[in-house]
């Protein structure tokens, strides 16, 4: 619990806070010692709309009708600083007389919530009934349900919110003090060891005369200040070796004889290398070798897969092929992948432009791939000249980047490759549609077709699917009333849920800062500016240690 003054922490039963001595009479001498009567919602401020007050005062019943103990009063008005919220709502809770609340409901059962339009902050209070069984935690989860709302001065679906997230902690707090009430009795009441176990405590631990337990000790104490003294006045010395004493323990073999120092020596004579040598002939040892060269660079590729140099092995070749010739025979745009060493460089005399436009100067529109195994990030694409005309070149570095990022997620290279001919095939289909919907296929061009048993497979799984579909047709109607059994259970517990009563233990608490009927101050929380989220108004401290 915490002072309204200064928000630091108060033990129970405190008369006044021990840190500024903030008490009822100091609240009194602020805010005024008459009583005070007025209506649960009170709208001093003048924010509060005909309509509006309406469905406040449904949501206030709400609580009232679902917590029969319980009652919610609602104030706006200007009270000047922040620091006063916390002040005004603890004095007023003790002081007024809710003219609408049944005499059988003291102010201890009530909750307040006080709104300041000018100060733009909001805050919570409650009295001693509710106080072993919410936190300031719980207050601060409300307030923060009407933050965004307050901000834009929609007070009323702010309080709305708040209203129906304090009646959803009220409910559970109810359940709870329900299943486990000593936890809650432990809160306000701590446990009392009587009879004989205090006896046996105390007689286990009898206190020795405090004469006795000086006169042991004195010596010890003396001791230690005449040792720190004067270990304080004089500094000792450090040891020094006796005239020859050093020599006869070198002698003696005891101690190592000192080392004699090395002379310095001069500078190696290295030769240097050749100019020839750093220079070298100018060629990198990671270029393609060169007898790979024709299948790669000079020949139109027969295959959807050039890999001349055997780098995937021959299940992968097959897979990779087979979906290569399976999007073929799907899209109107070939797909031709080169397969190189992750860190493999093309030759400086070729040039990449130039062979796809040697090797698909019309026909088929074809989308050319230099893939370099483990590294995707290095892979390179191009596009026939055609086709080159109509996608622009913002929509291709979107394709090989996705495909790149695709093949990025995976771990091993086989999966990368994978995953990127999958992602890069799904793109060609989207620069398919950019060219209108459809290219005719070149009949010259010799295209692999997807085989019929491909065609097929949905059928395929559609005719393996027949007999469970059958034998599941006789659970149709069990299953069905089954779930329309659960559906209706469910149903009657949620109306039971809303319709149930929730009720709180009445616990003593003993009284706290002279107030009679609560002493409960909860959060507060500013919504002066969008910047101030409730996030960094959760640890609840003095105004003073705030940064400004």
């Amino acid at each position: 619990m915490k002072c309204p003054r200064c928000v630091q922490r108060i033990h129970r039963a405190a008369a006044a806070c021990p840190h500024c001595g903030f008490s009822i009479v100091d609240a009194d001498a602020r805010f005024g010692g008459a009583e005070v009567r007025l209506s649960r919602l009170t709208d001093n401020a003048g924010i509060l709309r005909r309509g509006e007050r309406e469905l406040l005062e449904v949501a206030m019943e709400r609580i009232s009708r679902r917590c029969p103990q319980v009652f919610v009063a609602v104030y706006t008005g200007a009270l000047g600083e922040v620091a006063n919220i916390r002040q005004f709502g603890f004095w007023l809770l003790n002081r007024a007389t809710f003219e609408d609340v049944p005499e059988d409901k003291p102010n201890a059962a009530g909750v307040l919530i006080t709104i300041d339009p000018e100060s733009k902050a909001a805050g919570m209070a409650f009295g001693y009934l509710l106080d072993p069984f919410l936190e300031e935690a719980d207050t601060f989860e409300c307030l923060s349900r009407g933050h965004a709302y307050w901000l834009e001065q929609r007070y009323v679906e702010g309080l709305v919110r708040v209203l129906a997230h304090l009646e959803v902690i009220l409910c559970k707090r109810s359940r709870q003090a329900r299943r486990d009430p000593d936890h809650y009795q432990r809160k306000v009441q701590p446990p009392v060891i009587k009879g004989d176990a205090v006896e046996r405590l105390r007689s286990g631990h009898r206190n020795p005369p405090v004469c006795l337990v000086l006169g042991l000790l004195a010596p010890s104490l003396l001791a230690v200040l005449l040792a720190g003294v004067v270990s304080g006045e004089v500094e000792p010395e450090l040891p020094v070796w006796r005239a020859g004493e050093r020599a006869r323990w070198e002698a003696g073999g005891s101690l190592p004889a000192a080392e004699p120092r090395q002379p310095a020596t001069d500078a190696l004579d290295m030769a240097q290398p050749p100019a020839e040598e750093i220079a070298g002939n100018g060629t990198s040892s990671n270029e393609v070798p060169e007898k790979y060269w024709p299948a790669y660079f000079e020949e139109r590729p027969r295959e959807f897969l050039v890999d001349p140099q055997g780098l995937l092995s021959a299940v992968e070749f097959r897979d990779r092929l087979g979906f290569l010739k399976y999007h073929a025979g799907d899209s109107a745009i070939d797909l031709f992948v080169y397969v190189f060493k992750g860190e493999q460089e093309i030759p400086g005399a070729v040039r990449e432009e130039e062979s796809i436009e040697r090797f698909f100067p019309d026909g088929r529109l074809a989308v050319m791939v230099y893939y370099y195994l483990g590294v995707p990030q290095r892979s390179v694409m191009y596009l026939s000249p055609s086709l080159a005309d109509v996608v622009p070149a913002s929509e291709r570095l979107r394709a090989l980047e996705s495909s790149v990022m695709q093949a990025v997620g995976k771990v091993d290279a086989s999966g990368q490759f994978e995953a990127f001919l999958v992602q890069m095939s799904t793109r060609i289909y989207r620069m398919e549609r950019m060219l209108g919907g459809g290219v005719a296929a070149d009949a010259e061009t010799p295209v692999p077709m997807l085989p019929a048993k491909a065609r097929d497979k949905k059928s395929v799984i559609l005719k393996k699917l027949q007999p469970v579909l059958a034998s599941a047709r006789h659970f149709t109607v069990p299953v069905a009333v089954l779930v329309g059994a659960l559906v209706v259970a469910l149903g009657m517990n949620s109306w039971l849920r809303k319709r149930a009563l929730y009720r709180f233990p009445e616990l003593q608490v003993e009284p706290r800062l002279g107030g009679t009927h609560a002493a409960g101050v909860g959060a507060v929380i500013s919504f002066a500016s969008a910047a101030l989220s409730p996030a960094s108004q959760r640890d609840q401290g003095p105004d003073y240690l705030r940064r400004a």
